[in-house]
């Protein structure tokens, strides 16, 4: 009977034709899937660059998403449509800026089209932002279609962006609207997996993690190694000891702010002949702040704007160390923790708490150091990491639930479980 399954996948995903984090989980999960018996279509929002790729057709949907910035009036329109979900199809003529309605008509045609062929469909929403979730629940509901939803951050487990016990109900308002007819539901962490049990006891949850995709390690272009050489070359003295930062601090994570304090802090004050050899190099977004604070740390420095995967994957095989720099939330695990993992290179994290980043690099890398809290490290033990670097062979197998490739086959098998169990 499984065999003979016929599964179409209708996934909603606001970010996946940009280059940021959120993007990069579905879209190189979904380049490795099985078509075979399986159609895949990527419910995306329109901007330059999106294409198809050879495993899904990506389809772009014009229209605004939710931010920060945006009026309740918009908010407002998502929950009531998260709540009731044929009101899109009320409304859609008066709410054409809206992304989410107008990506939920879209896949509530793929989902009739293929179901009229005799396919069992699943639609799949991935947060953030909440318009997928949205735009996701309401095509199922509406076409009656198997659902799942997949939480790459807590939505409403820890605070993420505006705090307050008020903004916190709305976020668990969302979630509960959301996920209450879903069929599955995946997350990143199991931190989260476990507030989701606790809310939904009688839903399937598994854990996907954010990976590492291998054809980006196997594969780096010789120009780009080349670049990464000429900048070390060129900008880093000879035997410094290289400390590389991938990605965003504050403006990932607001209360990641004062890890960075303390890593520039912690190094200042090591012995000159040591931290007079560190040089950072940050590659990513940083605030204006950080920079300031980066500037007047007397430590030798370079700031690079974000760079391609490739690119940025190249620098971290240059460093002696990669930093991580995380805040109170427990269930953080960025997809950078994997490509640091996958490099082989020693792991320094500063972190408020002690959360599921630090239990992967833990459990997964033979050299490390977490410091957690106001009063770590220890002088003498940072001293003592950062003299090391460079003379410890780092040999270990990266897990292999880490690989896109693995988690592809078990995504395919979650499908297929699925679709099985409501058939």
């Amino acid at each position: 009977m499984g065999k003979q399954l016929s599964l179409t996948l209708v996934v909603v995903a606001a970010h996946h034709n940009t280059n940021n984090v959120a993007s990069q989980r579905f879209r190189e999960l979904l380049k490795y899937l099985d078509t075979r018996d399986l159609r895949t279509f990527v419910v995306s929002r329109q901007v330059p660059g999106g294409e198809s790729n050879g495993t899904y057709q990506n389809i772009p949907v014009v229209g605004n998403v939710y931010t920060r910035s945006a009026g309740l009036p918009h908010l407002l329109i998502l929950l009531l449509c998260a709540l009731y979900s044929k009101l899109p199809l009320l409304i859609q003529r008066f709410t054409r800026w809206n992304w989410a309605i107008n990506a939920s008509s879209v896949a509530a045609d793929i989902v009739s089209s293929e179901l009229s062929q005799g396919r069992r469909c699943i639609v799949l929403g991935t947060f953030c932002p909440l318009d997928s979730l949205v735009a996701a629940r309401c095509a199922a509901g509406q076409r009656g279609a198997l659902l799942i939803q997949d939480f790459r951050d807590g939505l409403g487990f820890e605070p993420i962006g505006h705090q307050g016990w008020g903004h916190m109900m709305i976020k668990r308002l969302f979630e509960w609207s959301t996920s209450r007819s879903a069929n599955a539901l995946i997350t990143v962490s199991e931190p989260i997996a476990a507030h989701l049990r606790t809310r939904f006891p009688h839903k399937r949850v598994q854990i996907i993690p954010n990976g590492y995709d291998r054809e980006i390690f196997d594969a780096e272009p010789a120009a780009v190694s080349q670049a990464a050489d000429r900048f070390v070359r060129r900008y880093v003295t000879p035997n410094a000891i290289l400390l590389g930062h991938f990605g965003r601090v504050r403006l990932s994570d607001p209360t990641s702010q004062p890890s960075l304090t303390r890593l520039l802090s912690a190094l200042s004050e090591l012995p000159r002949d040591i931290s007079g050899k560190v040089h950072l190099l940050f590659m990513g977004e940083l605030s204006r702040d950080e920079e300031v604070a980066v500037c007047e740390s007397g430590l030798h420095f370079s700031l690079l704007k974000p760079r391609s995967r490739h690119m940025a994957i190249a620098f971290m095989r240059k460093m002696d160390g990669l930093l991580l720099l995380t805040g109170t939330r427990r269930s953080v695990v960025t997809g950078k923790v994997f490509d640091y993992l996958a490099v082989r290179r020693s792991i320094l994290q500063f972190t408020c708490v002690r959360n599921e980043a630090s239990r992967i690099i833990l459990a997964h890398s033979n050299m490390h150091l977490i410091c957690v809290g106001p009063n770590e490290p220890v002088p003498s033990v940072l001293q003592r990491w950062v003299a090391s670097l460079g003379d410890v062979t780092l040999d270990y197998e990266v897990d292999k639930s880490f690989d896109k490739l693995e988690q592809a086959r078990a995504f395919k098998s979650l499908l297929r479980e699925v679709a099985v169990q409501m058939s």
